[in-house]
């Protein structure tokens, strides 16, 4: 199931809003007073990634406005709480579980790096906006009869989401487009499951005046399940006022022409990449079958044999991904449809990589004035 991850935000939020306020990621050793701050200041390694970590910090909130730098600073407090609460009161080890807990230097010298990473997307220039990240972080004792080991750390369950932003958004649009990510934020997964850990990331890819593309993705593991669930789709909105999603009319005009050369070439796309369908009991519809028969011919001029049934063997609705724009990431390379668990028939049979698509190949099929390069 997908749903959006507003509430959790909400909660998230309001979980570090009576928490003490975060340092500026960098500290006065003499002043340590915290288990993190003694741990830090004790090992060399933890502290010159502390040391880094406060230098990014300044350097990406200089390229901030003044509602960037309040954004920033709650985020990064999110997860100065967060970080300290994790591996700083690691839970002990059940008795008869494995012992995956990791230590408290090992796991801040992980949250370090990571933190490294997502800072390093604050203020960037994409396009002619620059875009804020913003993070949220949370991590739950689980007690009582659902106290487990199971999960990234046992005994806890850790989310995070993120989400970009427009820094010093002055037009309608631009205001209503950061209203809209803060609310459009996914979270696949199941609502049974109450243990869980949860991350939710995104990319931007092609933004202009006309249009902001976002790849978003989504990993969970509910505690106790034999796997993990992943999701992942495209969030492309036309910058009017305000802003809506992208249809197909914006990028190839009137008419379905578009339709079979796109999905031949992203079917080519994933072929290429050693991807094979595992099922044929569901047979594409019709309209596919001439691609289909085409991308196949290509294949087998290549040298390559094929199984008969393959050419109806892929999923009627693995077929609609590649025609659906809620599915496109737009990049200033093209196409990419991402992919979630078990669209490829099973949880293990998922393409590996995103089907890809240059603008180039798209050409003779692409309006004037599309929102592309």
């Amino acid at each position: 199931m997908i749903r959006t991850a507003m509430a959790v935000v909400t909660v998230m939020a309001l979980s570090g809003a009576a928490c003490r306020p975060a340092h500026a990621a960098s500290f006065d050793c003499a002043a340590a007073n915290t288990a993190r701050e003694t741990l830090v200041c004790s090992d060399q390694d933890l502290s010159d990634l502390d040391t880094r970590l406060g230098a990014l910090y300044q350097q990406r909130r200089a390229l901030l406005g003044p509602q960037g730098v309040r954004d920033l600073a709650r985020s990064e407090q999110s997860w100065l709480n967060a970080s300290s609460t994790l591996c700083t009161s690691l839970p002990p080890a059940i008795p008869g579980g494995p012992d995956n807990a990791p230590s408290p230097r090992s796991c801040l010298q992980d949250q370090y790096l990571r933190r490294l990473e997502q800072l390093a997307q604050v203020g960037r220039q994409i396009g002619p906006y620059r875009f804020n990240r913003l993070d949220l972080f949370s991590v739950t004792p689980i007690v009582g009869k659902r106290s487990d080991d199971m999960g990234q750390v046992p005994g806890l369950s850790i989310a995070h989401v993120a989400w970009p932003q427009i820094d010093d958004a002055t037009t309608a649009s631009a205001i209503a487009w950061n209203r809209q990510m803060t609310r459009a934020i996914p979270v696949a997964g199941a609502d049974d499951c109450h243990d869980r850990d949860l991350s939710t990331e995104y990319a931007i890819g092609l933004a202009n005046q006309q249009a902001i593309s976002v790849a978003w993705s989504n990993d969970e593991y509910c505690h106790g399940a034999a796997h993990g669930l992943f999701w992942a789709g495209g969030d492309t909105r036309v910058m009017q006022v305000p802003p809506r999603a992208l249809a197909p009319a914006d990028l190839f005009g009137p008419g379905d022409a578009w339709k079979a050369p796109l999905r031949l070439l992203l079917f080519r796309s994933v072929w290429a990449q050693g991807w094979r369908p595992t099922d044929a009991s569901d047979a594409v519809p019709e309209a596919d079958i001439a691609p289909l028969a085409a991308a196949v011919s290509t294949i087998r001029a290549a040298g390559q044999s094929i199984p008969a049934h393959w050419e109806a063997g892929l999923t009627g609705e693995f077929m609609k991904k590649f025609v659906d724009p809620a599915q496109w990431f737009l990049t200033p390379d093209g196409i990419e449809v991402h992919f979630s668990a078990y669209d490829g028939g099973c949880h293990a049979c998922t393409p590996e990589h995103p089907a890809t698509v240059r603008w180039a190949d798209l050409k003779p099929y692409l309006k004037a004035g599309a929102p592309v390069p």
